[in-house]
């Protein structure tokens, strides 16, 4: 019997993200006689790794005392190439950008082992509308050095085309699509756990959750909701932390909804939030997939979604399983909650549709495409050296 592959994952560190996430119920339910998985982090202290089984050894690259996430991956080029020397290791598999850079970087000139990057953001969306000097230096290295990787692994359709419209045709001919594992069957567990704050759902509850940044457009979600208050009796609960949170309670005071609209901060448990809730809300400008919809759907919630690049329109097919809107538009986001607020066979019917067709992104099916993807790039015809 052939022995399981040795398997690097690296991130930044296992925490917060969607890109995170996937990786955690990719680590929990991949197939131990094919692969043997090892988790190398730049930082350590995570908010998943208390929830990585205990079977899987993590590395720390860094002590996480450098104040500076981009620091820290470049700290952390030269421990990952030991450790990748030291376990002999076929297969490294990185998330996010900048953790593939230094992914290929640090495997430089190394022979026999297959690279394998995963890009879970739309790129040219993404790099936009950071730091200009940051996003333009990301992309430039990108066109560089993703040529290298053994394969590209896109999760979803339009990150691909994404891609596809910015790298070299080298690289593009190792692109490939697997979507994120959305749910393990510990949602479903989760989602079943008593809600502390029973008052909030005295009335009709929308949820939403992200991380409170300008991708998520909260603001936008607020401006909804403010139309939507001025017709119904409603609640929204936003779960989450992040740079915009001074900001949001601002315009929560602007519009007077006070006691309407609840930051309740970031919850290790989501789901009880989401399975308690009316309608869930998605109002992002763009998303590489969406694992909260996903999430959303599995805990039988029915679901709006800014119809934004990319990832919502491959999980939704509207008026079917859920509902799209436009990007930006709370006119119209506001008559669909409206719409799905006073009509409760809808609602019904997306969320039991909705829990059925997230079936398809179950970590452990996904973990297996992930395995048979591991295994053919890696045969011998496959591996190249950087």
């Amino acid at each position: 019997m052939r022995s399981p592959l040795t398997t690097i994952f690296f991130v930044p560190s296992l925490g917060n993200g969607g890109a995170e996430m996937n990786l955690l119920r990719l680590l929990n339910n991949i197939d131990r006689t094919r692969i043997k998985p090892i988790l190398a982090v730049a930082c350590p202290g995570g908010s998943y790794e208390k929830r990585l089984s205990k079977d899987i050894e993590i590395v720390y690259l860094t002590d996480g005392n450098l104040s500076s996430s981009t620091a820290r991956l470049i700290a952390s080029v030269i421990p990952l190439r030991s450790l990748v020397l030291a376990r002999q290791a076929h297969i490294v598999c990185s998330f996010l950008d900048p953790a593939n850079i230094t992914a290929l970087i640090s495997t430089a000139g190394i022979a026999n082992i297959c690279r394998i990057v995963g890009v879970q953001n739309t790129p040219s969306v993404q790099y936009s509308g950071t730091n200009r000097l940051f996003g333009q230096g990301v992309l430039f290295l990108m066109k560089r050095l993703y040529p290298y990787a053994n394969k590209i692994l896109a999760l979803s359709e339009g990150v691909a085309t994404d891609l596809r419209n910015i790298l070299s045709p080298k690289a593009v001919q190792n692109l490939s699509i697997i979507h994120n594992a959305g749910f393990d069957n510990s949602i479903i567990h989760l989602s079943k756990e008593p809600i502390e704050e029973t008052h909030l759902y005295k009335v009709p509850t929308i949820v939403a959750c992200g991380r409170l940044v300008e991708q998520k457009a909260f603001s936008f979600l607020l401006n909804a909701f403010s139309q939507v208050r001025q017709q119904r009796n409603a609640s929204l609960i936003i779960l989450g932390e992040g740079e915009q949170r001074e900001s949001l309670e601002t315009q929560i005071n602007h519009l007077s909804l006070d006691s309407d609209v609840h930051l309740i901060g970031f919850r290790e448990n989501p789901y009880k939030y989401m399975a308690a809730a009316d309608i869930f809300v998605l109002s992002s400008i763009f998303e590489g997939f969406g694992n909260v919809l996903v999430e959303a759907m599995t805990c039988g919630t029915a679901v709006i979604s800014t119809d934004c690049p990319s990832g919502p329109s491959e999980i939704i097919t509207h008026e079917q399983n859920g509902l799209l809107t436009p990007v930006l538009d709370s006119d119209a986001l506001a008559n669909v909650i409206v719409h799905l607020l006073d009509d409760i066979n809808l609602r019904n019917h997306l969320a039991l549709a909705g829990k059925e067709s997230s079936k398809k992104f179950n970590a452990a099916s996904i973990a297996d495409k992930y395995v048979a993807l591991f295994e053919q790039t890696c045969s011998s015809e496959n591996v190249v050296t950087a």
